[in-house]
């Protein structure tokens, strides 16, 4: 199920790995194009809900929803994916408090309703977590969640979050058309 769609994210993953400074002529697997990426030098050392939205809005993503830091979390973008999948992009490992809270990382959530066969379940995620090691599938009670965590640690370029975010979009794609549900 999910083995015959490796080869594509594979071409994919390798399109992403070699795209130019000025920018592919088309998008990942023959989406639309990417536009080069604006690099001012600086690195993204934080969760900078500016800066993840500016990259989604470069990749086509609509911001569909914002949130403010939670009491124990970080803030939050719901983003959906001009492929049509919608995840949400997470402020993790936070401190301090109101216009001091820092998060040192970004997690990528989407959530589906779980199959109703466990056993069924129990081989899709297994097969999900053996194919697509950059993201993680997890089942929490009737619901899956596929997540992606990116460590912001002395920082990330912009490029580096624009693949990681089509690596997301690309993963989260083939899962979607691969949900035995």
């Amino acid at each position: 199920m999910v083995r015959g769609l490796v080869a594509g994210l594979v071409l994919m993953l390798g399109a992403c790995a070699t795209v130019p400074a000025s920018g592919p002529a088309s998008g990942p697997a023959g989406g639309p194009a990417v536009a080069p990426v604006a690099n001012s030098g600086a690195l993204i050392d934080r969760y900078d809900a500016a800066a993840i939205e500016s990259v989604a809005k470069e990749l086509g993503f609509a911001v569909v929803s914002r949130t403010g830091p939670e009491e124990d979390g970080g803030p939050n973008i719901r983003l959906s994916s001009a492929k049509g999948g919608e995840f949400g992009a997470f402020g993790v490992s936070c401190s301090g408090d109101g216009a001091a809270r820092k998060c040192d990382g970004i997690q990528f959530v989407a959530s589906f309703d779980a199959p109703a066969d466990a056993d069924e379940t129990a081989v899709y995620l297994d097969e999900v977590n053996a194919t697509f090691s950059v993201a993680k599938m997890v089942q929490l009670e009737n619901r899956l969640s596929l997540s992606r965590y990116l460590i912001m640690d002395s920082g990330i370029s912009r490029g580096n979050l624009l693949v990681n975010l089509q690596i997301f979009e690309e993963v989260l794609g083939y899962v979607v058309e691969a949900f035995p549900g």
